[in-house]
């Protein structure tokens, strides 16, 4: 409490000519709500009110401002009050002082600068600064940008949809884009907008805009606290009449106008974003955060020892579906399986993200029998909700027989896991031929050595099949500690997937490293996707003693996989990403080993 809250009203001029544009603005030092304007019924409101929230730090002090401003057209001559606007401030009411606004008669002289040249030739470019001021607020009242969220409050994960609107009532000549967004806190998806096809009209206080769609994107924050969606700004050339005599043909013809320069900008959103829930969260809880359902396919229920079966697993919805991974099942033990393939197919639209990837499984029977594939599940957090649920799939039975051309004499018998198989109905057997090994009767073999080796055999085997069977079942219910044992291998393979994808395109390719790197933390620290935050991981990688080098280098890596997507030019080159990529989970092995 540095500072206490104010609440005040300006204007941009006090005195103005009837039918010129001026700014009215109501500034808070501090962070209200429910704020209440004026009457403005003396006034043309051609804009407003335009929200607007700043943030900044000096000298080690923090202040936040808020602004609601409008543009307002003085129609007739005369002496007018704007009363007081309101505003609520941690439980109290505050106000503004009353404000006065002179309106005199068009091009009316200044006497003082008309009876006295100097004082004319000082006032010159005072006219003309105004002149521009009046000018640029015209620009503004006519040509405006305008950010829309979907939403102001958010869990972790839960998708956001934020639209950069361009409002034009005026001649544009040129423009281009100043600075792009960055979205520092999500996670974006682009939504695609083609060309021309979104430009609609709209009615805003009498008078008609054309409105295009500048930009849409898919947000997804990834930590909890209250993230700013930022502004978008351009650079335009807009042509305005000039009220002056047409000196040529071509004037009196087409009339005097002359190029100006603006620059404008959106205005910027403040989101919430509050931590997924502890309470009741699953322990097989992965980040997914949306609505889900999740499906399982074969596409033979009978089949002989060591035929093909391919299997599919489909989780479809809508959500953060970028961030869920394989689902990772556990098959029967008679069955040898290969890593599965995916299939995307998301789509990315104005309702947000939404579609299905599928996990393609190709599983070979070794063994014959009937087995049963157990459901496969998939926990998520809906945020429609605020709970988490559990999507499953039915069990599927499979039937596994012996290969074709086996025998009656040859029949091959399995028991759930694999055995030797044994072969019955041979009675003969042929002579043996050679030393026949023959041996003294008086030698025992009770008491040999061979004897005792046997004997002891059986005990020392059932001991060791004990503890082998207790060893793998603990590692097999140490979920974290399996992840944190494969996490290294499970990033290379994800770096060599992208490394043949070098070639691909710039997001593709970027893509896949963000995923290795972010799949590397989370199996490495036991840490659910959603978590990943930039202070998330700084804080882990400072408690596990790693060096500031290494932090450095894994943050520039992730942005510039985040970067990709806004401002291509600015990212290094693929084969240094990949390369830093490497090095950077290499480094991090040995100093955390």
């Amino acid at each position: 409490m540095a500072w206490a809250e104010k609440f005040e009203a300006r204007l941009s001029k006090s005195t103005v000519k009837a039918g010129e544009t001026f700014q009215l603005s109501f500034t808070l030092t501090g962070k209200g709500k429910s704020f209440a304007p004026p009457s403005l019924r003396n006034f043309n409101v051609l804009m407003g009110p335009n929200e607007s929230y700043q943030r900044e730090w000096i000298n080690g002090n923090f202040s936040s401002k808020m602004s609601y401003s409008y543009f307002l057209q003085a129609s007739k001559e005369g002496s007018y009050e704007i009363g007081p606007a309101s505003i609520k401030v941690n439980g109290k009411t505050l106000t503004t002082d009353p404000i006065v606004v002179k309106v005199v008669k068009g091009n009316k002289r200044n006497p003082a600068t008309a009876s006295n040249p100097q004082n004319k030739k000082s006032g010159a470019p005072q006219n003309k600064q105004s002149q521009d001021q009046s000018l640029q607020d015209q620009i503004n009242a006519n040509l405006f940008i305008k950010l829309f969220v979907d939403k102001k409050n958010a869990f972790v994960g839960e998708q956001i949809v934020a639209t950069y609107k361009l409002y034009i009532n005026a001649q544009v000549v040129d423009n281009r884009y100043k600075d792009l967004p960055v979205f520092n806190g999500f996670y974006a998806k682009d939504v695609e907008i083609p060309k021309g096809s979104e430009i609609t009209t709209e009615n805003i206080n009498g008078k008609r805009f054309q409105v295009a769609t500048l930009k849409r994107v898919v947000l997804f924050p990834q930590h909890a606290g209250e993230l700013e969606i930022p502004e978008l700004s351009m650079d335009m050339v807009v042509r305005v009449n000039e009220r002056r005599r047409a000196r040529t043909m071509f004037e009196q013809f087409m009339g005097t106008h002359r190029n100006v320069n603006a620059s404008i900008r959106s205005n910027t959103e403040k989101i919430t974003v509050e931590a997924l829930p502890r309470q009741g969260q699953p322990a097989d809880f992965g980040g997914a955060v949306g609505k889900y359902n999740i499906s399982l396919e074969v596409d033979k229920e009978s089949l002989s020892v060591n035929d093909a079966l391919n299997l599919s697993v489909t989780i479809s919805g809508k959500g953060n579906l970028d961030l869920i991974t394989d689902p990772g099942i556990e098959f029967p033990g008679d069955f040898e399986a290969y890593d599965p393939e995916l299939k995307s197919n998301i789509d990315v639209s104005p309702g947000g993200v939404s579609g299905k990837k599928t996990f393609e499984y190709v599983l070979i029977p070794r063994y014959a029998g009937n087995y049963s594939l157990e459901p496969i599940s998939l926990s998520y957090f809906n945020p429609e909700t605020g709970k988490y649920e559990r999507t499953s799939t039915m069990p599927i039975n499979l039937n596994v027989e012996k290969a074709a051309g086996g025998t009656p004499e040859a029949q091959a018998f399995a028991a759930p896991r694999k055995e030797d198989v044994q072969v019955l109905g041979k009675d003969i057997r042929f002579i043996q031929t050679g030393d026949p090994g023959l041996k003294d009767s008086a030698d025992s073999f009770f008491g040999s050595p061979a004897f005792i080796a046997l004997s002891v055999t059986p005990f020392a085997g059932m001991g060791l099949a004990v503890f082998l069977l207790s060893f793998f079942r603990v590692r097999q219910a140490d979920v974290k500690g399996t992840r944190k044992r494969n996490a290294k291998g499970t990033a290379k393979r994800r770096l060599a997937k992208a490394r043949k994808l070098l070639d691909a395109d710039n997001e593709v390719f970027f893509d896949e490293i963000y995923r290795a790197l972010n799949g590397y933390l989370a199996d490495r620290f036991s840490l659910p996707q959603a978590e990943l935050s930039r202070e998330r991981i700084t804080e882990v990688l400072t408690e596990n003693n790693a060096s500031e080098t290494i932090i450095t280098e894994l943050k520039r890596c992730l942005e510039d996989c985040e970067m990709v997507r806004f401002a291509p030019g600015a990212v290094r080159g693929k084969s240094e990403a990949l390369e830093s990529a490497e090095r950077v989970i290499s480094e991090l092995e040995n100093e955390l080993a």
